[in-house]
């Protein structure tokens, strides 16, 4: 699971720009300013050719751009970025495109806007890095709380082969109790009597939209193996998931939710985390919770899966209390980058104090705010943020003794 609760707390900004009031700009902070900045991306048209690296006929003036820009689009291989501006309507990339395009639509992000999300993307897991190594040997958080299979194969013979039908087939998978796990799928097992190529599609019955497409392709009369290794986080919610092929394209193997044969031939699978069913949907008809026949057969699929705790709920439970730890946090990693990076150093502006001294005084205001501060005999003279921070009472936070996360004040 991701941070992108956070994305805008903290941001860069230039004059020309409007501030939004919600958003802590590094440029406010004592001691740092920045030049030349575009917080706003820009989108052009231009010509591409495969195997060059020179974008003509731009529509935008290359005025507005900077060598070291970061520049996004259709046959761009990610991380390219503006070598140089030969011209008002051209420029030259640091990589070849890989298509051919008149009038392509292309996006280009400057320099340190996009070197600052990168930082802001660090800061992000080094907050919850942080914040897992203080609740340390008291969270299950990152464990795994169960890892088993859904979906188990009858012994082979041809007499337990269901016909192909015009259905959407497969499981579906309900989380209701448990918000801060994660369902993470390894594998998916398939058994079927055709060899066909086709997707298995990941539904979310909740948003009610497709959230994966996984590709496969399968061997007749033999179980095939796809790697997934997909994480499908509840974010604090219930989770509602089905998995589901085209059941018009192949037979398939009988494949019971439990282990044990219940005699309820649409009961599904239930312990103390899950609810699992193999299920069916009409081919033509939508895939809602309304529209799933519930079968207790799973039509050939089986899941390897994993139930793991996270904490990326929690943090975003409490975002507007993160705001100010994380703004320090960013800007410490802007000095740390600045100090080696001549990409971001012509950006920047330090005031009166070292590259390294000022990080260090904002990275001690981070530890100050998220964690409090520690004495050098190792008493706590100053409650942090996380001090107060009432936990959740789920699986996931079992609450014990917690260590200590030391900042020492001089």
């Amino acid at each position: 699971m991701s941070l992108d609760c956070l994305d805008d707390l903290v941001g860069i900004i230039n004059d020309q720009d409007t501030r939004d009031s919600s958003i802590c700009y590094v440029n406010d902070l004592p001691d740092i300013s920045f030049k030349k900045l575009s917080s706003v991306n820009e989108q052009i048209t231009g010509n591409k050719t495969s195997g060059s690296a020179i974008i003509t006929n731009i529509t935008l003036n290359t005025s507005n751009f900077e060598v070291g820009d970061s520049v996004k689009g259709e046959g761009v291989p990610d991380g390219t970025v503006i070598l140089t501006i030969d011209t008002a309507s051209q420029i030259t990339l640091d990589a070849n495109v890989t298509t051919t395009c008149i009038d392509s639509v292309i996006i280009v992000e400057s320099a340190a806007n996009y070197l600052f999300n990168n930082l802001l993307e660090l800061s992000k897991k080094q907050l919850k890095a942080d914040v897992l190594a203080n609740y340390q040997g008291c969270l299950s958080i990152n464990s795994v709380i169960e890892n088993d299979v859904l979906g188990y194969y009858k012994d082979y013979d041809s007499s337990v082969v269901l016909a192909a039908g015009a259905f959407k087939r497969g499981q579906q998978i309900i989380i209701d109790r448990y918000p801060y796990l994660e369902f993470y799928v390894h594998k998916v097992r398939l058994f079927f009597d055709t060899a066909i190529t086709s997707n298995l599609i990941v539904y979310d019955l909740i948003q009610k939209k497709v959230l994966d497409t996984i590709a496969f392709t399968s061997v007749a009369n033999e179980i095939t193996d796809v790697d997934v290794n997909k994480a499908y986080g509840t974010d604090g919610q219930r989770i509602n998931l089905a998995f589901l092929y085209d059941g018009s394209l192949t037979g398939s193997y009988k494949t019971s939710s439990s282990k044990k044969n219940t005699g309820c031939s649409s009961c599904g699978f239930k312990n103390n985390f899950l609810y699992e069913n193999g299920v069916q949907v009409p081919a033509a008809s939508t895939v809602i919770e309304s529209n799933i026949q519930k079968k207790g057969e799973c039509y050939g699929v089986s899941l390897t899966y994993s139930l793991n705790c996270t904490i990326e709920p929690f943090l975003c439970s409490i975002r507007n209390l993160l705001q100010f730890p994380l703004l320090h946090l960013v800007t410490y990693w802007i000095l740390k980058d600045a100090k080696h990076n001549s990409r971001i150093n012509s950006y920047i502006t330090i005031g009166r104090k070292d590259h390294s001294v000022l990080a260090d005084e904002y990275l001690q205001e981070y530890k100050m705010q998220m964690f409090g501060s520690f004495n050098e005999n190792g008493a706590k003279i100053k409650q942090g943020l996380m001090d107060s921070v009432k936990l959740p009472s789920d699986i996931c936070f079992n609450k014990k003794s917690r260590i200590k996360y030391r900042t020492q004040v001089p």
